[in-house]
């Protein structure tokens, strides 16, 4: 995935090169249109430029799946917990979940040999701390 990421920003970066070249090819000609065209050019690009920036710190910030799935079982038994046992409550909430859990059931599943390491790895979670104070 970060690969992927680092490919588009060097061909972004080769674009960005492409409209300094087409700006100053404007500037040497003083060609109006050609400076406009190479200075909007250089406008889209580094939008795009930051818009996979931003892609790929969202992407490393958001975590492992494991405490992805902590914090959805972390969020889904708060609000049962305030539901204070209402049968109608309960069913909206966890249909609200469902996808979440079955995503995270399958990521256990997936992970079933290697127990150990998704323990290690629950531990490092601070929804999972606040699930096990919650459980004592």
């Amino acid at each position: 995935m970060i690969s992927t990421y680092i490919y588009l920003i060097s061909v972004l970066a080769l674009l960005i090169i492409i409209g300094l070249k087409l700006r100053s090819a404007g500037k040497e000609l003083e060609n109006k249109n050609l400076t406009q065209a190479g200075t909007m050019w250089l406008i889209f690009n580094g939008a795009a430029i930051l818009f996979a920036l931003i892609m790929i710190i969202t992407t490393l910030l958001k975590g492992s799946e494991i405490c992805n799935c902590s914090d959805a079982y972390l969020a889904y038994t708060n609000e049962a917990l305030a539901a204070k046992g209402d049968p109608k409550k309960i069913q909206v909430i966890q249909n609200k979940y469902r996808s979440d859990i079955e995503m995270c059931e399958k990521v256990f599943a997936g992970k079933n040999g290697d127990q150990n390491a998704v323990q290690k790895e629950l531990e490092k979670c601070s929804s999972y701390k606040k699930l096990q104070k919650m459980q004592n």
